[in-house]
């Protein structure tokens, strides 16, 4: 895990341009498979974007594939992170899991108190995968008229003993 640097916008735009656009065919996709190349460029300079990635296997070109990204800003003593895709060809290898791990870290480094996240409540995993993280459920939302659309999270830091 690495935050991005500006000039790698490219690579986190297409990482999520990939890794959301299965839920394109859901009656209210996510907004995340339409934004911008500047959109993801904005998002860097307003906070960061962390980068998951892993050798590249035989076949594959020699380096570092980047599978993950991930966006993350700090209010005040809060991580607010959203956007968390995961290209398909690399989901259940644990990915998730450590980028959340990372954030946490680098949320306790920085004396923050608390990481939040909301996520579309239509996508079956979600609230199980946060929930088993140690992440409660704060809130729902509303949008597009749909009461229950948005699941919002929250994971209390605790001090490292």
């Amino acid at each position: 895990m690495r935050l991005a640097q500006l000039e790698e916008a490219p690579v986190a735009h297409r990482i999520l341009q990939e890794a959301f656009a299965e839920y394109e065919s859901l009656p209210y996709p996510s907004s995340a498979s339409r934004e911008s190349l500047e959109t993801t460029r904005h998002a860097l300079l307003q906070g960061a974007i962390l980068l998951g990635e892993l050798r590249a296997e035989a076949g594959e070109a020699a380096g570092w594939q980047a599978c993950l990204s991930l966006r993350f800003r700090v209010h005040g003593e809060v991580l607010r992170f959203s956007r968390l895709a995961v290209l398909p060809a690399y989901r259940g290898r644990g990915f998730a899991h450590r980028a959340l791990a990372w954030l946490e870290e680098f949320a306790r480094s920085r004396g923050l108190k608390r990481l939040e996240t909301t996520a579309r409540s239509a996508y079956p995993d979600n609230r199980p995968f946060y929930t088993a993280l140690g992440y409660a459920v704060t809130a729902y939302s509303e949008a597009y008229g749909i009461l229950d659309l948005r699941t919002h999270l929250c994971k209390t830091l605790e001090e490292h003993a």
